[in-house]
């Protein structure tokens, strides 16, 4: 590639579509019945890793279905790990809580663990 046409954006745009794709080749290979069925065929594109990947997907959803993030009818922010909801108090929203994020984090460098603690 050597840099042409190779932006940061272009990077990203084909990390972010590489899943979609591949569900697609995968339907379209099944559809027009052009499967690898040699064993020579990636290891990532057998059956064995369909049904796991299908597993982890199901958990997921599970651990999605027990702490909805996204079922916040008051548009408080939330943890996605812990559950706990921003404050009024707290005077953190949406917009800004990348720059308090980054802000805390400013103050913990240079600072041992044990001083945290």
């Amino acid at each position: 590639m050597h840099g042409q046409g190779l932006t940061e954006s272009v990077r990203m745009t084909w990390i972010n579509t590489m899943h979609s794709c591949a569900d697609v080749h995968i339907a379209v290979t099944k559809l027009t019945q052009t499967e690898y069925t040699s064993t020579d065929q990636h290891r990532e594109m057998g059956t064995t890793r369909e049904k796991r990947d299908r597993s982890d997907m199901s958990k997921i959803l599970a651990w999605f279905d027990d702490r909805d993030p996204f079922d916040r009818s008051d548009g408080r922010l939330c943890c996605l790990v812990s559950g706990l909801t921003a404050v009024d108090g707290d005077g953190i929203n949406c917009d800004i809580a990348e720059d308090v994020g980054a802000g805390l984090q400013r103050q913990m460098d240079g600072v041992s663990f044990m001083t945290l603690c």
